[in-house]
């Protein structure tokens, strides 16, 4: 076998991996965000059912949300400034 022909191989094998891993983190995500999702459902549920108005509950659904998704909230990134 040839250097080059190595050289293409582990190029492949190589791309290969790199897609495996691509969709198992796609899919990994995928997953997450669908239980965020639920749970930030049961947080707005859970508060509404104790009293909290609609407005507020749904904000801390929201908040829920942010916090496990990672994204900084309109308040953090007032504060930053």
């Amino acid at each position: 076998m040839s250097e080059k022909s190595e050289n293409e191989n582990f190029t492949e094998l190589l791309a290969g991996l790199e897609d495996q891993f691509g969709k198992a983190l796609l899919v990994q995500r995928a997953e997450t965000a669908v239980l965020v999702a639920e749970f930030s459902g049961a947080v707005y549920r859970a508060a509404v059912s104790s009293g909290v108005p609609a407005d507020l509950a749904q904000a801390m659904a929201a908040g829920y949300w942010d916090l496990e998704m990672g994204e900084a909230s309109p308040q953090d990134e007032a504060e930053e400034e």
